[in-house]
């Protein structure tokens, strides 16, 4: 099967402070044991670094910058 993962389940599963991030983190491992096919697009993955950046911060959300 594949599965099209949003922000949302990526903000889910790496914010501790996310409503679902306990229930996130059973789907995610049930998705991988049964060896779905997981997709996403460059855009969720920007999206999802925004909303990290502005949730959790930059180190948190493992962002670096090389200035």
């Amino acid at each position: 099967m594949k599965i099209f993962i949003g922000t949302s389940a990526f903000c889910a599963i790496l914010d501790r402070d996310d409503k679902n991030h306990q229930k996130s983190g059973s789907v995610w491992k049930d998705a991988i044991e049964k060896k779905h096919k997981l997709m996403t697009s460059s855009y969720i993955l920007g999206e999802t670094a925004a909303l990290l950046l502005s949730r959790i911060g930059m180190e948190a959300a493992g962002i670096r910058i090389g200035i």
